[in-house]
């Protein structure tokens, strides 16, 4: 049994109420709860409501309005079920319903649209802060996202593939035979520059030992291509029955050496490439091992290293062959993370501003739309800010991942792509009606940048 009496200048404020009236220049023009108001004169917007009687007061046809009105409605007007009333007379004849005298209106000087008012700054920013930690999901969602994004890319990118199955078809050597081997006698040099090769296959395996490969053995090359076509295993590797002396062959005969000695002295692999990136990566460890595989017999012989060796060298200006995939793509991954975390923050608040009024009435009590944004930029560069101390702490701290140059510098970069992540998120809220269109531009805007920045492939390999 309480009533609770409420004036705005925010029409759709009004819109919460049980109970609203509409009053222009002193007169009362409707009266009755905000839904019937809207269902009477078919209006989505209380303020849609307000223009057409503001209308037709101008007009002069307010009570031609409530009559036709009260046809259409059967009474809907001025019975005593809906305890609703329609003050509306025309202005010329002197409505006896005037509730307040009618005072001159007084011009506003003019302000300049990037004028800066100190009061309205301290009172938007404080606005800003209890609408930050009052939304207790929202600001858990700023600052731990960005730590899990993190987590799960420092923990499940870059690190080395491991124990994946390769066939091995031995038709040199049993299995039995390769264990109790000895690798001292696989090469035994003699006379000048000759060596006496054997067991080559046993030797190779072992030094193939790995784990990144784990060893699948077969008595037959049918069965292995078999199951490698099942995806039970990436890989076979095929050594013919005269391996070692074929390979001696190789290296005595030179250009003389047949067909036939030739094929056999070769280590023969199937892969499957249809996982490109597993794929190449026992194909360049294969090789790795075979290079080293090669050094080691001919220190055994008696050889230069260098001899065998690709007479290519290779010198690194940044980087090493020893830096993970990791180290490559944190800055891009760093980078992502920021700019989107500033266009997800952005966007949601000022449509959640928009929808909820309060951009509007800031408007209407005198504050610019730069103030606005300017509190916004100030409050949520703050966010920024700890969002890129905690991922630096994580990624350069926690897990020592490699980087080269200043840190200031790289902390610098990160908060000025979150920057560029709050300008986008401002350019989506201006398009954005709602929350579902703002995050459907966002997450659609996401992919093609990810394809286009040299993240997934270097930008050199696009189109031009």
């Amino acid at each position: 049994n309480t009533a609770i009496v409420i004036t705005t200048h925010y029409i759709e404020e009004a819109r919460q109420a049980n109970f609203v009236g509409l009053m222009r220049e002193g007169r009362l023009l409707a009266e009755e709860s905000p839904e019937k108001l809207m269902n009477l004169f078919r209006c989505e917007t209380l303020e849609e409501v307000f223009l057409i009687l503001c209308k037709q007061q101008e007009e002069g046809q307010l009570r031609e309005l409530e009559y036709m009105l009260e046809d259409q409605q059967n009474g809907f007007l001025h019975n005593a079920e809906s305890q609703s009333s329609m003050a509306m007379s025309e202005i010329g004849q002197g409505s006896l319903d005037v509730l307040t005298n009618t005072r001159p209106i007084k011009r506003n000087k003019t302000i300049s649209t990037f004028s800066l008012n100190k009061n309205h700054l301290k009172a938007l920013m404080r606005k800003n802060w209890l609408q930050y930690f009052r939304n207790t999901a929202g600001i858990t969602f700023n600052l731990i996202f960005p730590i899990i994004e993190m987590l799960a890319f420092l923990s499940a990118v870059g690190g080395d593939i491991k124990n994946i199955g390769v066939g091995i078809v031995n038709e040199e050597y049993s299995l039995e035979t390769c264990k109790h081997y000895a690798r001292e006698h696989t090469a035994a040099p003699f006379g000048f520059v000759d060596c006496n090769f054997t067991k080559l296959s046993c030797r190779f395996l072992e030094d193939v030992e790995d784990s990144m490969i784990d060893k699948v053995y077969y008595d037959d090359l049918g069965n292995a291509l078999k199951d490698a076509e099942h995806g039970k295993i990436v890989g076979v590797m095929y050594f013919a029955q005269n391996f070692s002396e074929s390979f001696q062959t190789r290296l005595e005969k030179g250009n003389s050496i047949d067909d036939g000695s030739l094929d056999t002295s070769q280590i023969k692999v199937w892969l499957d490439m249809s996982n490109r990136q597993i794929g190449t990566t026992i194909k360049f460890k294969l090789l790795s091992k075979f290079l080293d595989f090669q050094k080691g017999l001919a220190k055994d012989c008696n050889l230069l290293e260098k001899l065998v060796d690709i007479p290519v060298r290779f010198h690194h200006e940044y980087g090493n062959d020893e830096e993970t995939y990791t180290v490559f793509m944190t800055p891009g991954v760093l980078l992502t993370i920021m700019f989107f975390m500033g266009t997800i923050m952005t966007s949601t608040i000022i449509i959640t501003d928009r929808l909820e009024g309060v951009w509007d009435r800031s408007i209407v009590a005198g504050v610019s739309s730069f103030e606005i944004l300017l509190t916004h930029f100030a409050t949520q560069i703050l966010i920024i800010i700890l969002q890129v101390i905690e991922i630096m702490v994580l990624t350069f701290v926690i897990y020592r991942t490699e980087y080269v140059g200043s840190l200031a510098l790289i902390t610098c970069l990160l908060a000025l792509e979150g920057l560029c992540g709050m300008c986008f998120g401002f350019w989506v809220s201006v398009i954005s009606d709602n929350h579902n269109m703002a995050n459907i531009v966002t997450t659609g805007s996401f992919y093609p940048m990810i394809l286009l920045c040299g993240l997934v492939w270097p930008v050199e390999a696009q189109p031009p």
